[in-house]
């Protein structure tokens, strides 16, 4: 891995300490200079730090770009190999290279390309946004990547986890909180679990770290959360913030044997920290502006209620594997501008038929609107959510399994009558043409009855990818997904069998509004997906199989959408791979400008004969190219 290390500060005699300077190691630390008379400009000097003190042999030259919020380039500079070393004055193998008059007091981020023969982006390395002041000096180590393929983070510092949060904030950093962090074997099953049924008590953390993609560092925030959670939904507020909401102590993980077929069906039941069933019913939110976490200057720590930081905030329900979506109207200003939905979930073995709306801007201070009787169409024990135009879909995960159309996906739409009603009952996706398919418009759709899918918008918004294998129930001795009858005993399918179940919907405000295609997409059954530069979409890990094994396949969707159905990218699933199989884990978009790609931490493999699992302590991260 090669670091590069940069030091921004205000100089009057910029030729004195301008220098792009090639280190010995990462102990020469930053080369010293007088501090000269306040500048208007601000410069920085960056030094790159390799095991071998010297840019790699293949690296035929670098660019460094400095772009402001609304991405225009306010400084750049490119340079090949030769003039590079040729700039070393004095012979000590340090090339001399600054910035001046770079912005002060407004957002900046910095991106590195360097080049090789072979590819024109074979390293990258970015950092930001960050703001700058007029008389301030800062260092910063940049940690430069490869493009094209997966690499693993070197001492992490991340313990293992699933079940966590990863979460992008506005500068660029990702918190990474709780999460299952340990899993014990044998644990007493439940009366009733069929024979074979394998158990595990699954044990949460309160710890929650801070990634920064510029060094390539993960440090622990100071003082952790206010309770150990896992299952848990994390989501960013438009003012920096992250609501943490719901997710469990402890659970049960119960891997069901399939009757007589291969494989396992995975159970939970949420518990208490005393053992007993139930959930949290409370939220905390991440600050990153809060005092440095660490020596090394991470910021952020966690608040509880608005009226006592100190004490959690009080949902109105348990919830533990929901799903959470924000709602956005910035055209009135007597309504809030901003809301989260927390929708369905588990407390114990029970199933939520009710959702409710976490409000930032709530007079008295934040929390949760008293809208009690807000309900699902039916009770959702793993959901999935999604924001499309002024409305949340809510999709999947329902319990028990859904029984017809109208179970697969409700909408919520506070304005569907004119009037913003936040207490509005949500109503079935299958009121529009939803899923009228190649199936003809009448027929069911078991197959699209998905437990967790992923869920995201591509065509510019205009369509919704549900994806996932997971979730249809099948008779026994049946492969093709089937609605259970009333009191019906059906089975988890296979993964094969009947239909596509990945599909994409037309979400477009059209006369074909509601519209649905089958979308042919890799086995990412519990999977994560996240969207880069608002376009491009990676799909990775998840279990491939009912026996639950996991992979490392990924599949990129180029964000088109043609025939109703999302593209995926030639060669996908051939064109990058995890460097380890995972599920349950947690994939989060890093990036600045034309540099984009992904951080993957944590998950789980389930090992067969007897099941066990493994929970993964490893990070990687993933650049693609730009060209895609």
């Amino acid at each position: 891995m090669i670091v590069l290390r940069l030091k921004f500060a205000v100089f009057s005699n910029l030729l004195s300490c301008l220098n792009l300077l090639l280190g010995v190691g990462l102990a020469a630390g930053l080369v010293g200079c007088e501090k000269p008379e306040p500048h208007s400009g601000v410069s920085f000097v960056a030094t790159w730090l390799t095991e071998r003190g010297r840019l790699p042999p293949e690296v035929t030259g670098i660019r460094v770009r400095i772009t402001d919020s609304d991405g225009e380039v306010v400084a750049e500079q490119e340079l090949e190999r030769s003039a590079v070393d040729g700039m070393d004055e004095n012979g000590d193998g340090r090339p001399e290279l600054g910035f001046a008059d770079l912005p002060t007091s407004a957002p900046i981020r910095l991106e590195l390309v360097a080049r090789t023969e072979a590819s024109d982006e074979a390293f990258v390395a970015h950092a930001g946004p960050f703001e700058l002041d007029a008389n301030e000096e800062r260092s910063l180590a940049l940690q430069l990547y490869p493009v094209g393929e997966a690499a693993d983070l070197e001492e992490p510092a991340l313990p293992g986890r699933f079940l966590h949060t990863a979460t992008r904030l506005l500068d660029g950093r990702v918190l990474v909180a709780g999460g299952f962090t340990q899993a014990e074997a044998d644990a007493t099953c439940p009366d009733g679990a069929p024979a074979e049924t394998r158990c595990f008590l699954l044990t949460a953390s309160n710890e929650a770290y801070v990634f920064n993609p510029a060094t390539g560092l993960f440090a622990p925030v100071q003082g952790t959360m206010g309770a150990a959670r896992a299952g848990h939904s994390a989501t960013l507020l438009g003012d920096g913030r992250v609501l943490v909401a719901g997710g469990a102590e402890r659970a049960l993980l119960m891997l069901e044997p399939r009757g007589a077929e291969q494989g396992f069906e995975p159970k939970w039941i949420s518990q208490r920290g005393d053992g007993q069933p139930g959930a949290h019913a409370t939220f905390e939110l991440f600050d990153p502006s809060l005092a440095a976490s660490m020596e090394d200057g991470e910021s952020g720590g966690f608040i509880g209620a608005a009226a006592e930081p100190g004490v959690l905030g009080e949902l109105n329900d348990e919830r533990f594997l929901h799903a959470a979506a924000v709602w956005n109207d910035e055209e009135n200003e007597d309504r809030p501008d901003e809301l989260v939905m927390l929708a369905g979930g588990l407390s114990g073995t029970s199933v939520s038929r009710t959702f409710e709306l976490f409000d930032p801007s709530r007079t008295g201070g934040y929390g949760v609107r008293d809208n009690t009787q807000s309900r699902l169409l039916v009770p959702r024990a793993t959901p999935a959510a999604v924001t499309v135009g002024r409305t949340i879909w809510i999709v999947g995960g329902a319990e028990p399994p859904a029984a017809d159309n109208e179970a697969l996906a409700e909408i919520w739409d506070p304005s569907a009558e004119g009037e913003v009603d936040f207490d509005r009952a949500t109503q079935p996706a299958s009121n529009s043409i939803y899923p009228d398919d190649s199936l003809g418009s009448a027929a069911p759709r078991p197959h699209y009855a998905l437990s967790r899918p992923d869920t995201f918008l591509v065509n510019e918004g205009r369509s919704l990818v549900v994806n996932g294998w997971l979730g249809p129930r099948c008779r026994a001795g049946e492969v093709e997904p089937a609605f259970p009858r009333p009191g019906e005993v059906t089975l988890l399918c296979a993964r094969n069998g009947g239909p596509s179940r990945s599909h994409t919907i037309s979400v477009e405000n059209t006369a074909e509004f509601g519209s649905t295609r089958q979308t042919s997409l890799g086995v990412h059954g519990w999977g994560d997906a996240a969207t880069l530069s608002g376009r491009i979409v990676l799909l990775s890990g998840g279990f491939a199989d009912e026996t639950l094994a996991a992979t490392n396949l990924i599949d990129v969707l180029t964000g088109a959408v043609q025939d109703g159905e999302a593209q995926r990218a030639g060669g996908s699933g051939d064109m990058f791979s995890l460097l380890g199989a995972r599920a349950l884990h947690r994939m989060t978009s890093i990036g600045v400008g034309q540099v984009h790609g992904v951080l993957v931490t944590g998950g789980l493999n389930i090992g067969a004969s007897p099941p066990a699992i493994s929970i993964l302590g490893t990070a990687e991260v993933l650049y693609i190219p730009s060209s895609l």
